[in-house]
């Protein structure tokens, strides 16, 4: 009867402990991506990419901007000389998720508007778009894949399903929007 009752002790320490390991862990594991969602945010802090198909110069051309000046901004054009189709996407505030070295970021609250071919405010649906970025403290390497499951953003539009580097340049001066 002692050696039962010994055993059941032992068994419940046992299972406390676990139960606390596995508490433990849970903490650090999002107590982790947390830190390495913040880290994605503070290195991408006031960097612009961009990426065009097939040229800055080329007609027909289709371009996109990702600038993380202020917040961030998903700004594309559709161009035959000179430009027919162009929207933005902007959100100061993002959430981040982390999964190895892919961090997902998603716009909350994003606002929109469109510049050609009629100009609109909030009118470019956003469900589910969201921009992934692999790589990212490695900057030869770093490269982005623009999310659209549901196929909400405007065509023409160069969705990039696929890993692109975008080649980085100077933030985008919002003023070149407004003029």
């Amino acid at each position: 009867m002692m050696t039962l009752v010994r055993a059941e002790a032992m068994t419940c320490r046992f299972l406390v402990a676990l139960v606390a390991v596995l508490a433990l862990t849970t903490c650090s594991s999002a107590g982790g991506d947390r830190i390495v969602a913040e880290d994605v945010i503070q290195e991408l802090e006031g960097r612009s990419f961009r990426q065009f198909d097939p040229s800055v110069d080329g007609s027909p051309r289709k371009a996109v901007v990702l600038d993380f000046s202020n917040g961030m901004s998903l700004w594309a054009q559709y161009a035959e000389d000179v430009a027919t189709h162009e929207w933005e996407i902007y959100s100061r505030e993002v959430r981040v998720e982390v999964s190895g070295n892919v961090a997902t970021i998603t716009m909350v609250d994003p606002r929109s508007r469109q510049m050609f071919p009629s100009q609109c405010e909030s009118c470019i649906p956003t469900d589910g778009v969201s921009v992934s970025v692999r790589d990212y403290r490695r900057r030869d390497e770093i490269a982005f894949r623009l999310n659209d499951p549901q196929g909400v953003l405007p065509t023409p539009f160069p969705v990039f399903g696929t890993w692109t580097r975008f080649h980085e340049d100077e933030p985008m001066d919002q003023s070149e929007l407004d003029g």
